[in-house]
């Protein structure tokens, strides 16, 4: 969260966590963060025209993630961007509205994560700086 303020500050753009609900085809979410082009009145519990939204999918909340809200985010016309961070590996599923199609991208490693309807380019690895990783099945640790 604390990136998206950084890259967001002095622009008209607002970056958001888990503190507000948005309201996407006609349901309730809580995103770990979202970004909004309008200012948020200090009372709102709802916020009703994000434009970018970020969920970090653990093993539990991945197929959630991935078909359910991807759904409903795709269906609410102010969101131009769905970000979905994997929590077990650096990398990121991001969705983007061109038309009336939603299409999927798969990032990993050094990608940058393009976000042109807010004017910001987000580094993966920053996203990530700091974040230790389990094994993998198979994998041997350093010793």
């Amino acid at each position: 969260m604390g990136l998206l303020l950084i890259g967001l500050r002095r622009r008209v753009y607002h970056g958001h966590g888990s503190d507000l609900k948005v309201q996407v085809a006609g349901r309730i979410r809580y995103p770990d963060a979202f970004i909004v082009r309008s200012p948020i009145a200090s009372r709102a519990l709802v916020v009703h025209d994000p434009v970018v939204v970020f969920e970090i999918l653990s093993p539990g909340t991945s197929d959630k993630g991935h078909f359910e809200k991807n759904l409903e985010y795709r269906d609410t016309p102010s969101i131009q961007r769905y970000v979905m961070l994997e929590q077990s590996r650096r990398g990121a599923t991001v969705f983007s509205r061109n038309g009336d199609d939603w299409f999927g991208h798969v990032l990993t490693g050094d990608a940058m994560i393009e976000l042109p309807e807010v004017e910001l380019v987000l580094p993966l690895a920053d996203l990530y700086e700091g974040v230790t990783f389990p094994p993998t099945p198979g994998e041997v640790s350093a010793a």
